[in-house]
C-alpha cells in the first residue's frame, strides 16, 4: 500500500514515536509536517500508537505472529545484522497500523484527499505567522488571529474562514472561486491580494483590495444586500452597531459615529501602509488611541489601559518597526500627544498630561 511518506521518513517517524529522536531528528521532522497533509498523516498515526500502548491485553491480535512475517521480510532484504531494536520498532508500528487498524487506513487514505480534513492555525498575540494553501495561496495572518483551512481543495471552490487581520495572495483559478468567510462579511475572488481585517470584538471589519478584484458580501443583518465590487486602491469599511466593542484591557465601549450596520464605505487608500504590518511594520494612519490601545495589546501581547477616555478622541500618524519595544513607542507618541504611562505586572496605563505636568515638560 502506498503512502505519502519516503523510507527515509518512516524512518524518522518510527524513531520518534518511540521515543528516541534527538533534538535533530525533531527538527527535521518538523519540516516535514509543513506539508499539511504529511501533518494530518502523522497525527493519525501519533494517535494510533499511543492508543496502541495497551493493544498486548488484547489476546485475538496475535503481535508475534505479525512480527514474524515483518521480520522475516525484513531480513531477507537488509543485513542480518539489523539491530533487533529497530526491528521492533518497524514491527510495532506496523502491526498496529497494518494489523488492527487497517480498514481505518484505507478508509482514512481516500479521506485525506477530501476538503473535510480541516488545518487551524491560531496566531497569538505578539506574534505573526504565514502559511502556504495547497492551491499555492499565501497567506500572512497578524497578531490574535485564526484561519481554518482544508488540506486539499477539492469542491467547487476554495473556502477558508477567518478570524482576525490576514493578506491573502490568491492563486488564480478561474474555474475555481477563493472563498474567505469572517464573522461579518464573505469575499469572493478568482486571483488576487488583499487584505482583511475583521476581528470579532472589533466594531468594524476593513477590507483593502491591492491587485485584482474582490466581491464581498454580508452574512449577517443585511446579507441580502446587493454584493459590492471593490477595485484595486479601495477599502470597505463596515461599522457594525450591533458588536459592542470593547478594548480587552480598557472595558469601555467605543464611541460609534456610524451606527447603522448595513453602512459599508469605500475610500481610495495607499494599500502600502495598510498592509505594511506583515513586513513587521506598525503603521497609525490617524489611528485613535482607543485604537491604538488594542493594536499595541494584539501586537505586544501585553494589557493597555486608557485612564481617561478623553484619550479615546486624540489621534496620531507614525511608523514602527517590529524590533523596537512598546516604551519606544509610547516614548515616540509622546513627543506629539499629551500622554504619560505607568507600566506595572505586564501592564500599561496610558494617562492624559494633568495641567502641572505639562507645565513641567515645557
Amino acid at each position: 500500500m502506498k503512502t505519502i511518506f519516503s523510507e527515509q521518513e518512516w524512518d524518522l517517524i518510527i524513531t520518534f514515536l518511540s521515543d528516541e529522536a534527538t533534538a535533530a531528528d525533531a527538527k527535521v521532522l518538523e519540516q516535514i509536517l509543513v506539508d499539511p497533509l504529511k501533518k494530518d498523516y502523522f497525527e493519525e498515526l501519533k494517535r494510533t500508537w499511543e492508543l496502541s500502548s495497551n493493544a498486548a491485553k488484547y489476546e485475538h491480535f496475535n503481535s508475534g505472529k505479525a512480527f514474524g512475517k515483518l521480520s522475516l521480510n525484513k531480513v531477507q532484504k537488509h543485513d542480518k545484522f539489523i539491530a533487533l531494536k529497530t526491528l521492533l520498532k518497524i514491527a510495532a508500528v506496523f502491526a498496529v497500523v497494518m494489523g488492527t487498524l487497517f480498514s481505518w487506513i484505507l478508509v482514512k487514505n481516500r479521506s485525506f484527499n477530501s476538503s473535510k480534513s480541516t488545518n487551524t492555525i491560531i496566531v497569538r498575540n505578539g506574534e505573526q505567522s504565514q502559511v502556504i494553501l495547497s492551491d499555492g495561496t499565501n497567506v500572512w495572518l497578524n497578531s490574535g488571529s485564526k484561519l481554518i483551512y482544508p488540506s486539499s481543495f477539492n469542491g467547487k471552490t476554495r473556502e477558508v474562514s477567518l478570524e482576525g487581520e490576514a493578506y491573502f495572495d490568491v492563486t488564480h483559478n478561474k474555474n475555481k472561486a477563493f472563498v474567505v468567510s469572517t464573522k461579518n462579511i464573505k469575499i469572493t475572488v478568482l486571483g488576487t491580494a488583499f487584505n482583511i481585517k475583521s476581528y470579532p470584538d472589533d466594531y468594524k471589519v476593513e477590507a483593502t483590495l491591492v491587485r485584482g478584484s474582490v466581491t464581498i458580501e454580508k452574512t449577517g443583518t443585511g446579507k441580502d444586500e446587493a454584493p459590492i465590487v471593490l477595485k484595486p486602491g479601495e477599502k470597505i469599511t463596515y461599522v457594525f452597531n450591533n458588536i459592542q466593542k470593547t478594548s480587552p484591557s480598557n472595558k469601555a465601549k467605543i464611541e460609534n459615529t456610524q451606527t447603522d450596520s448595513k453602512s459599508a464605505f469605500i475610500a481610495k487608500v495607499d494599500p502600502i501602509p495598510i498592509t505594511l504590518w506583515k513586513e513587521k511594520s506598525l503603521i497609525f494612519d490617524n489611528s485613535s488611541m482607543e485604537e491604538m490601545a488594542v493594536t499595541l495589546e494584539r501586537w505586544f501581547d501585553i494589557k493597555v489601559y486608557l485612564a481617561d477616555d478623553t484619550l479615546k478622541h486624540y489621534h496620531y500618524k507614525g511608523k514602527f518597526e517590529h524590533n523596537e519595544n512598546i516604551f519606544q513607542v509610547l516614548e515616540v507618541i509622546k513627543i506629539t500627544t499629551p500622554i504619560t504611562y505607568d507600566y506595572k505586572n505586564h501592564k500599561v496605563t496610558i494617562k492624559l498630561l494633568t495641567k502641572n505636568q505639562k507645565l513641567m515638560t515645557k
